[in-house]
C-alpha cells in the first residue's frame, strides 16, 4: 500500500504539471510517465497500483500482512467501500483470501446491485480451483540468486529449466 500511495503522488505530481513539455514527452501519459521511467513498470501497472488506494483501510491492512493477493485486491479495489468492509470482515473469519476468479465475481456482483453479506460470505467460501492459485516469488526473493540485471523472463527460463532438471531426477511412480 505504500507503493501505490507513492506512485499515486507521483502520478498526481505529473498530471497537475499542465503541458507536457516537448521532445519524446508529447503525447506520452501520465501513467506511463510514472511507470516506465521512474518505476521500470508499465502504465497499466501504476494503474492497479493507484487502484489500490481506493481499498479501505481493512483491506489494505490485508494486503500489507500478505492475507490479500495483488491481483485480487484490485479488483476488490473497485467495489464500493461498505462491501469492502464485509469483505474484510468475511476474509478474516474465514481466514482465506478471495482467489482472482472470486474477486472479480465479487466485483461484478456489485456492480450489478447484487453483493450483499451473506452473497460474499457464500463467494468467499467457495471451494477454490487448482488453477486460481499462483505461485508468487518477489523479485527481491529471485534477485538473490539472480542478481538485480537479470530480466524476467530470462529468470523464468531458467528456473523452469531447474526444474526440469529436478524432475528427470526425480524416481517415478
Amino acid at each position: 500500500s505504500e507503493k501505490a500511495a507513492a506512485l499515486q503522488q507521483q502520478y498526481e505530481a505529473i498530471k497537475h504539471q499542465g503541458a507536457r513539455g516537448g521532445g519524446a514527452d508529447v503525447g506520452k501519459l501520465s501513467l506511463d510517465k510514472v511507470g516506465g521511467e521512474r518505476n521500470g513498470m508499465r502504465g497499466k501497472t501504476v494503474q492497479r497500483y493507484i487502484y489500490l488506494n481506493d481499498l479501505v483501510p481493512e483491506l489494505k491492512e490485508l494486503m500489507d500482512g500478505g492475507k490479500l493477493s495483488f491481483t485480487p485486491a484490485v479488483e476488490v479495489s473497485r467495489i464500493r467501500p461498505k462491501h469492502q468492509k464485509y469483505i474484510a470482515v468475511s476474509i478474516e473469519g474465514q481466514q482465506s483470501s478471495p482467489s482472482k476468479a472470486q474477486a472479480k465475481k465479487l466485483r461484478e456482483m456489485d456492480e450489478k446491485n447484487q453483493l450483499t453479506p451473506d452473497v460474499i460470505d457464500a463467494v468467499l467460501s467457495q471451494e477454490r480451483k487448482k488453477e486460481d492459485f499462483d505461485v508468487i516469488i518477489s523479485s527481491a526473493e529471485l534477485a538473490q540468486f539472480f542478481g538485480k540485471d537479470k530480466m524476467p523472463r530470462e529468470m523464468k527460463d531458467q528456473i523452469m529449466a531447474l526444474l526440469e532438471e529436478w524432475k528427470e531426477k526425480q524416481p517415478r511412480s
